[in-house]
């Protein structure tokens, strides 16, 4: 019988199963429930939109897309999704109830989007458990709105994300640190900055955090990834950061602008601040001018992230200036600017072209006109796997991809199949010509019509993008 296996065994099933199978499995009988107990509660992730990919049946590779993983030591944990109030409410009462639960969870995310729950609910809730989660390495909550004190988390906390206030008798040994307030000189003592790997600044108005974050540090931060976000920036700011960080052993960096920041003094926070960097591969900045992009040249990055910031911005400057023997993944993106001009960042066929010479490309992001649309595939790498392409809203742009004035109705009232049906033809159409692709997606709308295109039948997938860039990207 399967519970005559070896524990060890059992433990690596339960880690293929799906959050269904766990829990169907768990109530056969007192001993499986015993046995994976701790695993519906080790790893936790907390969001509004639930997941429907395990109804598709097109791949294997779907089963990857299923459960978030965390890393945990040297162990990967496949993340249970709680995606209603209801579950949510009852996933703290049953800690509540039974306070040794508290100690199977090591993983505790939030992310963007969670159940429309009380905040003050929610602050209840995390205050009479998280103090009781002795083994949680790691904790995440992007909600400005509820403040976390670091009392309430064990020393031996990892990775801490959230509104973070007060301090704590321990100081946390961090590989990651996220704020989305300022972090004033009590708080900081909280953490050793020495073993971080991963910064986030989410959202200050003051930018001495940085002063106060690594005023104990004896010796320049090696730092991995750097992210600044609603954050204003300048040279000095360039010079704050130089004077903490090894900025030379930085691999990923995220600073996109400010709304209500001065172009002018962003875009020299950037020049200086790139400067500092030989070992940069990730990189996310919103385009203001045109006198970063010599500088790309000599990164090597295998990830790009232009924020075009301007409607007189052109794809073939980008293209010119980024090497294009290490880019791995590209990402054109038009800022609500742009939108509102009704204008395209991209330029005609010229600067297209220019993509076929990124021989190792496997993502592409990037804002397409029907125009586009119709010679975009013979532009295009053979190496391609994922292609998303954001539609400009019909009343921008009349002949928009979207624009479906050959189906006789204003585009006001465009039917959900129609989109469909459009959508599902052209990843049939590059899929002929690109063999390698395997993702179409569709941007409109603030929306994404995502399909997968499986042994030439292109399937239809109401799920997020970010769940399958992983799996494209360690293969």
């Amino acid at each position: 019988m399967l519970q005559d296996l070896p524990v060890e065994l059992l433990h690596n099933i339960a880690e293929k199963l799906h959050q269904q199978e766990i829990v169907s499995l768990s109530r056969t009988n007192s001993f499986f429930n015993k046995l994976l107990l701790p695993r519906l509660y080790s790893a936790v992730t907390v969001e509004s939109t639930p997941k429907v990919f395990e109804n598709s049946g097109a791949d294997s590779s779907i089963s990857e897309i299923q459960q978030d993983r965390f890393q945990v030591g040297n162990v990967y944990l496949s993340s249970i999704k709680i995606t209603s109030v209801y579950a949510l409410k009852l996933f703290f009462k049953c800690l509540i109830r039974h306070p040794e639960y508290c100690s199977y969870v090591k993983v505790l995310v939030f992310k963007s989007q969670i159940p429309d729950i009380e905040d003050s609910n929610l602050f209840i809730y995390l205050k009479h458990t998280l103090y009781k989660m002795n083994n949680l390495k790691v904790f995440r909550l992007d909600k400005k709105s509820i403040n976390v004190n670091l009392e309430w988390f064990n020393q031996g906390i990892c990775e801490i994300q959230g509104r973070l206030v007060g301090s704590s008798p321990h100081q946390f040994n961090l590989k990651s640190l996220g704020l989305i307030n300022t972090c004033d000189s009590s708080s900081a003592k909280t953490f050793c900055m020495k073993n971080l790997q991963e910064l986030a600044i989410l959202k200050s108005a003051d930018l001495n955090v940085f002063d106060n974050l690594f005023k104990n540090s004896t010796s320049k931060i090696r730092l991995r990834k750097l992210i600044i976000e609603n954050s204003y920036l300048d040279i000095t700011i360039a010079d704050l950061l130089n004077k903490h960080l090894e900025l030379d052993q930085l691999q990923s960096l995220s600073v996109p602008l400010c709304d209500g920041s001065n172009p002018m003094k962003y875009n020299e926070f950037l020049i200086k601040l790139i400067a500092y960097m030989n070992n940069l591969s990730e990189l996310t900045f919103t385009a203001t001018d045109h006198r970063l992009l010599p500088s790309l040249k000599y990164l090597g990055l295998s990830k790009l992230k232009v924020l075009c910031d301007s409607n007189k911005f052109d794809l073939g400057l980008i293209l010119a200036k980024v090497n294009s023997e290490s880019l791995l993944r590209l990402d054109i993106c038009p800022t609500s600017d742009i939108s509102s001009r009704g204008k395209c960042p991209t330029s005609p066929n010229s600067s297209l072209k220019l993509l076929g010479a990124f021989s190792k490309l496997k993502m592409l992001s990037l804002p397409v006109t029907d125009e586009e649309m119709l010679v975009l595939p013979s532009y295009l790498p053979s190496s391609l796997e994922m292609l998303i392409v954001q539609c400009l809203s019909p009343d921008h742009i009349e002949n928009s991809l979207i624009f479906c004035e050959h189906y006789g109705q204003t585009f006001q009232m465009v039917r959900e199949n129609k989109y469909h049906a459009r959508f599902v033809s052209i990843v049939e159409k590059f899929g002929q010509k690109l063999p390698k692709l395997k993702w179409g997606g569709f941007e409109k709308a603030n929306k994404t019509y995502l399909y997968q295109n499986h042994e030439g039948k292109v399937m239809k997938h109401d799920g997020s993008r970010s769940d399958i860039e992983p799996i494209i990207m360690k293969n």
